[in-house]
């Protein structure tokens, strides 16, 4: 009698949990902006431009959620150098602050950068860095919007990578 009452109770918190699962929020976003290359990376490359897509995850009622990024960043060159393409995928955790028509939010993660120059016989260059930054998301004709801007650092050998992209997107 108590194992059928336990696999009843099991069997019951089983389908009770399921529509809550069904409702994690997903998002897919689409993006794109412009690229500036900071320190010694703005010495050699001017702004460029960028696209993203990205994956969201959340939780009903939480201002906490988790994006992952797969980026393509092209920065041309200066002098007449080589332009510099960077590929990036990112895992990111964003904080939701408050709001009802703009609603502020932070968002900072790690990833997987690989660089290389537009010339014949460059190789490309594959490092970890982070990114830190915030935005604000809106509506726009019924779909989500954003807008942000994050500081990303590769740690790149010999010297350290840094850019700011600044993204306008949509979500859906």
């Amino acid at each position: 009698m108590k194992r059928s009452l336990f696999a009843l109770a099991a069997l019951a918190l089983a389908f009770a949990a399921a529509p809550v699962r069904a409702q994690l929020p997903v998002s897919f976003g689409i993006g794109g902006g412009i690229s500036m290359p900071n320190g010694d990376f703005g010495k050699v490359v001017s702004s460029g431009w960028h696209g993203t897509g990205s994956l969201g995850f959340g939780l009903p009622a939480v201002p906490l959620s988790v994006r992952v990024e797969g980026s393509y960043s092209s920065f041309s060159g200066k002098n007449s150098g080589p332009k510099v393409n960077v590929m990036s995928g990112t895992v990111n955790a964003v904080w939701s602050g408050p709001g009802i028509a703009l609603k502020p939010y932070l968002i900072g993660g790690v990833g997987y950068y690989k660089a290389k120059a537009d010339v014949s016989g460059a190789t490309s260059s594959s490092d970890m860095g982070f990114n830190i930054g915030g935005g604000v998301k809106f509506s726009l004709l019924g779909k989500g919007a954003y807008a942000e801007a994050r500081f990303h650092s590769v740690q790149s050998d010999p010297q350290t990578t840094t850019f700011i992209p600044i993204t306008v997107g949509i979500t859906f």
